[in-house]
């Protein structure tokens, strides 16, 4: 398990190369995968536009739990956005520095799956980490 910096970084998925200053384009990132990158999901403190407490469908999942990962492309705040789901219920967001890198693929038709890899919970507010990966399950 990583994180998405770390793909970055680790794999040169960077468009930019930083050692030439060139620009690389979408090539290098087409033959990488992304595979189990754990991911925090932000957000969870909000309560969704209907209402709902995401404070509350989170105390209601177990680790077991399926969860959808949802392209947002008219999201007044981030065009990028991509909201995580369970049950058709809104429990919050991809961070946005992982959202640039996951939006324009799921634009592309790149699926991804997620995974419960934590639920926490700190000072009374619970917490989700999710594991994504490109295509089905792994």
């Amino acid at each position: 398990m990583g994180d998405m910096a770390d793909y970055y970084s680790d794999y040169g998925c960077d468009p930019y190369d930083t050692r030439s200053g060139e620009f690389q384009g979408d090539d290098r990132r087409s033959k990488m995968k992304i595979e189990n990158i754990e991911l925090k999901v932000v957000g969870v403190t909000f309560d969704n536009e209907n209402g709902t407490s995401r404070q509350e469908i989170l105390r209601s999942m177990s680790k077991n739990s399926p969860i959808v990962l949802k392209r947002e492309p008219f999201n007044r705040y981030d065009s990028n956005a991509v909201a995580v789901l369970y049950v058709d219920q809104q429990v919050g967001y991809i961070g946005k520095e992982y959202a640039k890198i996951m939006a324009p693929m799921m634009d592309k038709g790149t699926q991804f799956t997620a995974k419960i890899s934590k639920l926490d919970s700190y000072d009374g507010k619970h917490y989700l980490h999710i594991l994504v990966s490109e295509g089905g399950d792994k």
